[in-house]
């Protein structure tokens, strides 16, 4: 057998075919075997190989159509993450399929709306208004949630907005409904407004202790 045919390696049944059509006949005389045979063992092997990976997908697909971890994008009461199940088709742009949580959009949120794009639940909502809030002042982002002073009233309605909801969801449960969606507030809910909590909190506080320091000290005679 040549050295060429040798060293020739060949992947998949196309490749195997054209290694037999031009080394075969070497590789009959060298190996004494049929290099037909080796062919129905190639095929076979890639068969069992497609049999494993469909088992693999079936095992998968179970695994995802599961309680924990189901997915079903734009089908209400059907999406599972970290975030949790919500009652609505949580689809949006915004964090964990919302319309408006998240660094704000670059135009009036208002136009948004307008062109049907509704806040997906009462946080939303309330995500909603602080969007405008920010707008309207010309700020936005990490450095407009952070550092803007003018702009604390919405943080602070935003965080009221937050723990309300979780007040009445560990306090109260499915009898409080969301005001945007007529369920019941949802763990998709609360756990986004846990996350906003503890995200605007902290920028709550300190700019109110910016504010604090930059008040005139009263005079004292």
């Amino acid at each position: 057998m040549s050295s060429e045919c040798a060293n020739r390696g060949h992947r998949g049944i196309e490749d195997l075919e054209a290694y037999l059509v031009e080394c075969g006949s070497q590789t009959a005389l060298t190996h004494k075997t049929d290099p037909r045979k080796e062919l129905t063992r190639e095929k076979d092997k890639g068969e069992e190989d497609l049999r494993s990976s469909e088992k693999s997908e079936a095992i998968v697909n179970e695994t995802v159509n599961s309680e924990s971890v189901k997915t079903c994008k734009n089908q209400p009461g059907c999406r599972w993450d970290l975030w949790g199940k919500g009652t609505v088709a949580y689809d949006g742009k915004g964090l964990g399929g919302t319309s408006y949580i998240g660094p704000g959009p670059d135009i009036d949120p208002r136009i948004l709306k307008r062109r049907g794009i509704e806040p997906k639940d009462e946080l939303d909502r309330a995500a909603y208004y602080h969007d405008i809030a920010y707008h309207e002042e010309g700020t936005g982002g990490l450095k407009g949630a952070t550092d803007n002073l003018e702009v604390l009233s919405a943080d602070v309605e935003l965080v009221a907005a937050a723990r309300d909801i979780i007040n009445r969801y560990e306090n109260v449960g499915n009898s409080s409904l969301d005001l945007v969606t007529g369920m019941p507030i949802s763990q998709r809910t609360y756990r986004l407004a846990k996350a906003v909590n503890e995200f605007f909190t902290p920028i709550v506080i300190r700019k109110m202790q910016t504010l604090a320091g930059m008040r005139p000290k009263s005079r004292t005679f």
